[in-house]
């Protein structure tokens, strides 16, 4: 038993002594030993540094948004604005299915905008048309940026009578407007219309929008 107690006297020792056993590791070098040896505490910053970042609040992120982007807000306002108002006629872009409606015996005035940029144009024309077959000497309305109102029901208009005007040309807002002398005369009825533009002699013409143009009746008659 005396044998026994001395085997297990040396066991204790060595288990209470255990960094004698770092001479068994002698041929890694000692910077690695180091690494291996050393305590979480040494992390200490690069923890804090991170449960900073991952508490922090949203705040750090707020802005303010001025100048610039202001005036772009206060444009896009200015325009939606007309909506609301009834004032002018909007398309946001070359799309089937937009409206004008031009009452019978009043003033047309429909601002169009966005249908495409406009630069380097040559002939830009508004078409009025019962149908798409009949001939631009036969339309309802034809009116030419630099010519005025070309046609009237098929008949040759009064120039001054009709004005296509182009009010930005890189964004393509126009506005077309039609005397009341001249809307009087139309039937009531649904139309066609187009916007059309030449930019050169020889290149192609160009549909910038298109859609349904509308006039209804009036139903008072009296002019004075």
């Amino acid at each position: 038993s005396g044998e026994y107690t001395s085997a297990l006297s040396a066991i204790q020792a060595d288990l209470d002594n255990p960094n004698q056993y770092k001479a068994d590791v002698s041929g890694i070098p000692a910077a690695v030993w180091g690494h291996a040896t050393r305590t979480l505490s040494s992390f200490g910053t690069l923890v804090s540094d991170i449960w900073s970042a991952a508490t922090r609040t949203l705040s750090a992120f707020a802005f303010t948004v001025t100048g610039a982007k202001d005036a772009s807000i206060d444009a896009i306002k200015a325009k939606t604005d007309l909506i609301t108002t009834g004032t002018s006629l909007t398309i946001a872009s070359a799309v089937s299915g937009s409206t004008i409606t031009a009452h019978r015996g009043d003033t047309l005035s429909a601002a169009l905008e966005n249908i495409g940029a406009l630069t380097n144009y040559s002939k830009l024309w508004f078409t009025v048309k019962r149908d798409y077959d009949d001939a631009d000497t036969a339309a309802v309305i034809q009116i030419e940026k630099t010519g005025g109102l070309l046609y009237l029901n098929g008949a040759v208009g009064t120039a001054g009578n009709g004005s296509l005007t182009i009010n930005d040309e890189a964004t393509g807002d126009v506005t077309i407007v039609l005397n009341a002398s001249e809307t009087a005369k139309l039937s009531p009825g649904n139309y066609q219309y187009d916007i059309q533009i030449l930019r050169s002699a020889g290149t192609p013409v160009s549909t910038l929008t298109y859609g349904e143009f509308v006039v209804p009746a009036d139903v008072t008659r009296a002019t004075s």
